[in-house]
């Protein structure tokens, strides 16, 4: 989400918006950079000495702040850049397999050291909007592949073209979501075998029960396929807001639906595509909500990530997230409703009239 500088004096700073944030700039920080040299200089002090531009203290202080950015990046996977979202889906990645979370935070970690060495807006790092899907493909080459040299160079790789591509895409105003994941994983497919990558056999299909179908899906996003675990991350997602909790449950209680249904059809391939349109559909419903989508809107586009997702399972074409991603964008281009909903608080809690209001398709959220 773009900079801005909003509202009225607080706090002897200026009140800013970034991505949906209340943030409060320092006395001067909102004045032009020249403006805040002379500041500085005002105190008697050369402003390297007082840490304002020197190379090493903002590299101290990112260091400092890298676990915090580090689970920020995790959390994004699921659209809670908090701490505690990503700290909790590293933990079921380890307790569903332990070499999952290293990974995942290999794959992130390449993606943030991306973006610091590109000087990519620092607010933005830290919220993980340059590394959660590093982080996801660290996950899911961990969970798709077997231990072998070349796969930490994969992963590496992966996330340092993840950033590249969702600074590119941040840079049109268009939401990555996952669509660089999507297209890392068909590249790994199709160009991994040869390249050392050694496949493992796939992760069990989801069952069908209402619960066991529901909580899989919601941590099959993250490839976690266990149901206790899956009910430990959503609840986890919903110690915020339990909206965001109950919205991903939403959307995979639609998939279930639809599951359901198409046992009255067994010729149209459905329960084939069980995990993958439920896991796709959880995310859209989830991504539209955070956007600040009407509830419509919402299941609308994770109707429509269920058939792109049967649609592509039928033509025998892997998609990860991309039926999601391609869902996603539609309902975004389609709707003019604003972002996020006026009842809907923003991370700081603000709602109504405070909260930020955006254009459609203009947001910077990730996902």
């Amino acid at each position: 989400m773009p900079h801005g500088a909003q509202g009225r004096l607080r706090q002897a700073g200026r009140a800013c918006r970034h991505h949906g944030r209340h943030a409060v700039r320092r006395a001067g920080h909102h004045q032009p950079a020249a403006h805040r040299r002379s500041l500085a200089a005002g105190n008697g002090q050369h402003p390297r000495a007082l840490g304002v531009n020197g190379p090493g203290a903002v590299r101290r202080q990112a260091l400092a702040r890298l676990p915090r950015t580090l689970l920020a990046s995790v959390g994004q996977i699921y659209f809670q850049p908090a701490p505690l979202s990503g700290a909790a889906l590293l933990l079921c990645l380890y307790l569903g397999g332990q070499t999952l979370a290293p990974t995942c935070v290999l794959g992130a970690a390449a993606a943030i050291a991306t973006a610091y060495a590109a000087r990519w807006p620092a607010a933005d790092i830290e919220e993980g909007l340059y590394s959660y899907n590093g982080a996801l493909a660290g996950a899911a080459l961990g969970a798709l592949f077997d231990w072998s040299p070349a796969l930490p160079a994969w992963i590496v790789g992966a996330g340092i073209v993840s950033a590249a591509l969702c600074h590119g895409l941040l840079r049109r105003g268009a939401p990555p979501l996952t669509a660089p994941f999507a297209l890392l994983m068909l590249a790994a497919l199709a160009f991994g075998p040869t390249l050392g990558l050694r496949m493992l056999a796939p992760p069990p299909a989801c069952g069908k029960g209402l619960l066991g179908y529901s909580f899989c899906v919601i941590g099959q996003a993250g490839f976690i396929d266990s149901m206790p675990l899956g009910a430990l991350l959503l609840a986890a997602l919903s110690h915020r807001d339990w909206r965001h909790g109950a919205w991903a449950m939403a959307g995979a209680l639609l998939a279930w639906y639809v599951l359901t249904l198409g046992a009255l059809w067994p010729r149209a391939g459905i329960a084939a595509q069980a995990t993958g349109m439920g896991v796709n559909c959880a995310l859209a419903v989830l991504a539209l909500h955070v956007h600040g989508r009407a509830p419509a809107t919402r299941l609308l586009g994770g109707l429509g990530a269920i058939l792109l997702s049967l649609l592509l399972g039928k033509l025998g074409l892997p998609y990860f997230t991309l039926p999601f991603v391609l869902a996603t964008w539609g309902a975004l281009l389609l709707s003019a409703l604003p972002e996020p909903l006026a009842r809907q608080p923003d991370l700081n809690g603000a709602t109504g009239a405070g909260a930020a209001r955006r254009p459609p398709f203009r947001s910077r959220r990730n996902t």
